[in-house]
């Protein structure tokens, strides 16, 4: 079954926009919702909460933990249910001549993504952890 484009050239045109160092540095924004990050940040805060005098309680360090499961577990359940493609070009990243090629394998995983796309994992995941750290901090 072939599904109809959901595109609405979003991506072109933010690249078109900024140029290549708006691709890269959008591509490094990104992984503020990355699945890696989120469970870095999370382990990080909870790590943090178990210290004597730090004013998050352990409690509230675990609850913030456990939301890149929950995000993981609900993201994967949802995608094998819609089943939804992505982006047509959403597996290649733009070619930066001028990157060094040091750099190029990590631009072209944060750039880049495979599977279906929809729902987003990066919204959901951001929502829960971000939402999770501002509900539990004063």
């Amino acid at each position: 079954m072939v599904q109809p484009g959901r595109g609405i050239g979003i991506s072109d045109t933010l690249g078109d926009l900024f140029g290549e160092i708006g691709v890269i540095v959008l591509a490094a924004l990104t992984q503020l919702g990355d699945v890696w990050f989120l469970f870095l940040f999370a382990g990080g805060l909870y790590l943090a909460s178990t210290r004597p005098g730090n004013p998050l309680s352990r409690r509230r360090g675990a609850f913030v933990l456990a939301l890149p499961i929950v995000y993981v577990v609900t993201v994967q359940a949802l995608k094998g249910v819609f089943m939804l493609p992505r982006p047509q070009d959403a597996g290649i990243a733009a070619a930066i001549p001028w990157l060094p090629s040091l750099f190029v394998p990590v631009y072209e995983n944060a750039a880049t993504a495979e599977g279906y796309g929809f729902p987003s994992g990066h919204a959901l995941g951001t929502t829960l952890v971000w939402g999770g750290v501002a509900l539990v901090t004063e």
